[in-house]
């Protein structure tokens, strides 16, 4: 499958980002008497950098083709593909008792020719490296000695974002389309609605790839991210114990309609309908408390949580012939069919999580040693929340995975 080759690539520099990074902040006590305190914050913080991602892209082993896909159709149904598989074009063998097998998705693969560039911009200058500025302002009031408030805005600003552009085909390589969403009355307004913006490219530029890696102020696009949010968090302290959580709430909006114009193929898995996305509001409640229970000296513990659901997005299977009175023709690299969202993403979501964990606990005293047996309820509600769903719309919404049932755990410490 893999002919012996010596391949060589020659080195270069990577990386080389330079940036300021400010971190500033002002307090100010609103009356003069340390029970009113108004906060600003104004901080960039640059994205980080491991062992993946753009950090290990630039090697010449991941920027070549290791893996393609292709349409494969079992004409004689011997569950064997009767194709060449080492040829990247596409083989219609069904006259002959074989197969049709479409064009590889990418024609680079197996020839070790690096399928990915990147410019300059993107690895190296003053300004360049992905950042996200944050911005906050919050007021804290002492209400009594033990109890204060405090209310806070934040909101992010992220940038300099990175764009893959295929440089062997063009805005006008690539066609058009719109599907139908399936009538079901668990979609938006009971489904049947149009969903456009969807692209597919020529067949006669069908496996061409040579992905220029780029920041999006490169391609004259403005591509942007923010997100605004509210927190409202209180403290008690009590004598023996302590009351702490509040509520927050917040949204993230993003946008790359002006990305998906000039590179039409960030829209060929998602619509370009759905290139500006505005998040409904996520507000998490949390709470936790600790007492202890005065003379018997008995720990008393619980946190509470009520969580945004998972977003629901909804993958219909359409097939070619669906597909091919809005395209004009049929898809390319005889593909049989398309998945296709028909839901718009961070509109629908599931069921909220609701979760209360207990500890219960008694300090044992025996001369130097300190004994602290302890009785732990996770889920103490046993609610059975449902945490992933299934995306296909064959088994759309069924759950994969649920709140781990109510389970107590017993537990002994000791101090010495």
């Amino acid at each position: 499958m893999f002919p012996t080759r010596n391949t060589q690539y020659p080195g270069r520099d990577f990386i080389n980002w330079k940036d300021l990074e400010p971190r500033l902040g002002l307090v100010y006590d609103v009356f003069g008497n340390g029970k009113t305190a108004a906060r600003v914050t104004v901080n960039k913080y640059m994205n980080g950098l491991g062992l993946n991602g753009l950090a290990t892209d630039g090697n010449p082993v991941n920027a070549i083709a290791t893996s393609t896909t292709r349409a494969w159709t079992d004409g004689n149904g011997n569950y064997v593909p009767d194709c060449n598989l080492l040829d990247a074009a596409s083989q219609n063998n069904l006259a002959t008792g074989g197969d049709l097998c479409g064009a590889m998705s990418n024609a680079a693969f197996l020839t070790g020719v690096p399928q990915a560039s990147f410019s300059n911009d993107l690895l190296t200058g003053w300004g360049h490296r992905g950042y996200n500025w944050e911005f906050s302002a919050s007021v804290q009031q002492q209400i009594t000695p033990r109890v204060s408030v405090d209310v806070a805005y934040f909101r992010r600003v992220f940038g300099n974002f990175r764009i893959i552009d295929n440089t062997l085909t063009a805005a006008s390589d690539y066609s058009r389309y719109s599907v139908t969403a399936p009538v079901d009355s668990r979609l938006p307004g009971g489904g049947g609605y149009t969903v456009g913006g969807l692209y597919d490219v020529n067949p006669n530029k069908f496996g061409q790839v040579s992905n220029l890696n780029q920041l999006d102020s490169e391609i004259d696009a403005n591509q942007f991210q923010h997100w605004n949010g509210v927190d409202f968090t209180s403290r008690v302290r009590l004598r023996d114990g302590l009351i702490s959580g509040g509520v927050a709430t917040g949204r993230q909006t993003t946008d790359n309609c002006e990305v998906a114009a000039i590179i039409p193929e960030v829209s060929l898995t998602a619509s370009q309908d759905f290139c500006h996305q505005d998040q409904s509001m996520q507000t998490q409640v949390k709470f936790f408390g600790t007492y202890t229970l005065p003379r018997i000296g008995v720990l008393v513990a619980a946190t509470f949580q009520n969580m945004p659901g998972p977003p629901v997005t909804a993958a219909v299977t359409y097939t070619n012939a669906q597909i091919a009175p809005s395209l004009g023709r049929n898809l390319s690299g005889n593909a049989p069919n398309a998945s296709i969202n028909v839901v718009k993403p961070q509109t629908m979501y599931g069921e909220r999580l609701n979760q209360l964990d207990l500890r219960f606990g008694k300090l044992l005293r025996f001369n130097k040693i300190r004994m602290t047996p302890s009785l732990d309820i996770y889920n103490a509600l046993n609610g059975d929340t449902v945490l992933t769903e299934s995306s296909q719309f064959a088994n759309w919404r069924y759950a994969q995975s649920l709140l781990t049932a109510r389970f107590v755990k017993f537990s002994l410490q000791f101090d010495y």
